[in-house]
C-alpha cells in the first residue's frame, strides 16, 4: 500500500520582496513579486519553508498573512507539458484571542 501524499493547505507569507517589472522578448510587460513563506498543512503545521511566485493578479497586493491558495492547470508552450500553476490566494481572517474579542465587544 502506498503511503498517503500530504499536500498544503494553507500559506503563510512573512516576508515580501519588491515588484520588479520588465519587458518579454516581445515587447509585452510585465511585473513579478515573490514571497518568502511556509507552506502548512490542514492544522496550521508547518510543512516547508519555501519562496513562491505570487499570482500576477496578486502582485502588490499582498500583504503578510496566512492565505487559502487555488490552484489550476496550464499548457507550458515550451515543452507541451501541463503543469500546474498558482491562481490565486484568498487571505484568511485573523484569529483573535478570548481577551481581545471580548475587549472589542465592550
Amino acid at each position: 500500500m502506498s503511503e498517503e501524499i500530504k499536500l498544503p493547505s494553507f500559506i503563510q507569507i512573512f516576508g515580501l520582496q519588491p515588484v520588479q517589472n520588465g519587458t518579454s522578448k516581445t515587447g509585452r510587460a510585465y511585473s513579478i513579486q515573490k514571497a518568502s513563506c511556509q507552506l502548512l498543512d490542514e492544522e496550521g503545521v508547518q510543512m516547508q519553508v519555501a519562496i513562491l511566485r505570487l499570482p500576477a493578479a496578486d502582485v502588490g497586493n499582498i500583504k503578510p498573512g496566512i492565505y487559502r491558495p487555488a490552484f489550476g492547470l496550464r499548457i507550458d508552450y515550451q515543452n507541451n507539458e501541463v503543469a500546474p500553476v498558482l491562481l490565486s490566494l484568498t487571505p484568511m481572517p485573523t484569529r483573535q484571542s478570548p481577551a481581545a474579542a471580548a475587549a472589542a465587544k465592550s
